[in-house]
């Protein structure tokens, strides 16, 4: 099928790729400053990424207007509920969503500029055509098909427990506690080196693999919160392989309300 029998789902000012957190947020800031937005989700609803793993993007704010709206009780929150919560975000700013949408391929004008994208839907493909594409997808999908370079923060904060790895450089210690786990230090290091040649992501999967984390109530731990239960009957379980990262922007690492299930 060429691209011109393609039918057009859509003509937007921006059209974000990817329903995670990060995505929705970018979404009801295009909103809020009056332009036409369209998110293209993968997965059939928003937030897939609010689930044992909590990353803060350079430059962001840790405490987020859309934080405030999806945890606004203590404790950890609920699948259903925060997409519930997220669904009422983006209707009430007029963001439109579809869902089980992929990136196939980019659509690019006469002269090669991009001007939009083409997704996979259950219904076939669609073509949609937007000024601005952002990239939401935790693979890069949309930026792997325009052949941009990926561009990673030159050090990454990382809150665990273990041995530090090759490159790292201790920032500090703090304890972890909670209403059923023993108060346990644990450390908080940086990785540098976290660059576009890539050295130091090998060292970051291993501080990840080896990372273990007790169930906490939120609130307890006041550097860059992060809280997990994996079950609520099974309060003493440990997370593994889940890790808290803050890229490094030139701004203190922010607290962050509320709980992740």
């Amino acid at each position: 099928m060429s691209a011109q029998s393609i039918p057009t789902f859509a003509t937007v000012d921006v059209c974000v790729i990817g329903g995670c957190l990060g995505g929705v947020a970018a979404a009801l800031a295009a909103a809020e400053a009056g332009a036409s937005v369209l998110i293209l989700a993968e997965r059939t609803y928003l937030g897939e990424d609010a689930a044992g793993r909590l990353e803060l993007l350079p430059g962001g704010e840790a405490e987020h207007p859309l934080a405030r709206q999806l945890w606004q009780e203590a404790g950890p929150t609920t699948p259903l509920r925060l997409k519930a919560r997220l669904g009422a975000a983006v209707r009430a700013a007029g963001v439109a969503v579809l869902v089980a949408a992929s990136p196939t391929q980019v659509l690019r004008d006469a002269h090669g500029g991009c001007v939009g994208v083409v997704v996979t839907t259950c219904g076939g493909p669609l073509a949609v055509q937007a000024r601005v594409l952002l990239d939401a997808t935790a693979g890069r999908l949309v930026a792997d098909l325009l052949g941009t370079p990926a561009r990673i923060p030159a050090s990454l904060l990382i809150h665990g427990v273990g041995d530090l790895p090759a490159g790292a450089e201790a920032v500090a210690e703090l304890t972890v506690g909670g209403r059923w786990t023993e108060p346990r230090r644990t450390r908080l290091w940086r990785l540098v080196g976290a660059g576009p040649g890539g050295g130091a992501i090998a060292e970051r999967a291993r501080a990840e693999a080896d990372l273990r984390i007790a169930a906490f109530t939120p609130g307890l731990l006041r550097l860059g919160d992060a809280a997990w239960e994996e079950k609520a009957d099974d309060p003493a379980a440990w997370l593994s392989d889940a890790c808290a990262l803050a890229p490094l922007a030139g701004t203190p690492v922010g607290r962050i309300a509320g709980g992740w299930e």
